[in-house]
């Protein structure tokens, strides 16, 4: 997959750059409908790394966020955000969601034909500027979206 185009869209009356406690349901609702993921890219010289982190889901799968015995919902998985102890779920991280100082968390995208999508940045990180401009959205919200309220870090 490669990040051909930026796109900020609005789901009902939630857009990315205002998702809040009153309308996190309906967000992530829409994002789950157009079968979002968790994705980080890290760049090396001039290799690109993109990393798959699961899918945002309350559908138990495979490849889902919701699934606790999977590779992306598991507190053990090497690719989960719920892993403390991991590069992608580790508050130390700087590709972790949950690292208030990370300059390349996890970013939100979705599939539209062969052009990923980027809907915003995963992360407590409240000044990140990124390279892409789009909006930041708590991931304590996800996980209260997905039921998972006890994951979420201090």
């Amino acid at each position: 997959m490669s990040m051909l185009a930026v796109l900020l869209f609005f789901i009902g009356s939630a857009s990315a750059q205002s998702v809040t406690e009153a309308n996190y349901k309906a967000f992530f609702d829409g994002l789950a409908q157009r079968k979002a993921f968790l994705q980080v890219v890290e760049k090396r010289g001039s290799e690109v790394e993109e990393t798959f982190l699961g899918r945002i889901t309350k559908t138990i799968g495979a490849d889902s966020l919701a699934n606790r015995y999977g590779s992306y919902g598991s507190p053990y998985g090497t690719k989960s955000i719920f892993n403390a102890y991991g590069r992608f779920g580790s508050k130390y991280s700087n590709t972790s969601p949950f690292n208030p100082y990370a300059t390349n968390p996890p970013m939100i995208c979705y599939k539209d034909g062969n052009t990923v999508r980027i809907v915003a940045y995963l992360t407590r990180n409240k000044f990140l500027v990124g390279e892409y401009t789009v909006p930041k959205i708590n991931p304590d919200l996800l996980l209260k979206w997905l039921g998972r309220e006890e994951d979420i870090p201090d």
